[in-house]
């Protein structure tokens, strides 16, 4: 199951930064995601529109908005 670092390994303690973003559709904090999270998660047809960028998760349970990259030009709806 991993460790939730993004990692796969049960042992370990790594502790990554958590960073945030603003979300540019509700304004509310949308926080960092591991890419390979993002890779399972996002529709097959749509994973070759993912770019290297980071990417952050809206917290808004009411916004389309799930996936945004850092620079907010790449994003996932709903």
């Amino acid at each position: 199951m991993g460790c939730g670092c993004g990692c796969s390994d049960d042992n370990c303690n790594d502790k990554k930064e958590v960073k945030y973003i603003t979300c540019p559709d509700c304004g509310i904090k949308a926080k960092n995601v591991p890419q390979d999270v993002l890779g399972t998660m996002v529709k097959k047809e749509l994973k070759d529109q993912i770019t290297d960028n980071e990417y952050y998760v809206c917290e808004d349970p009411g916004c389309n908005t799930v996936y945004i990259d850092q620079i907010k030009q790449s994003k996932f709806t709903l």
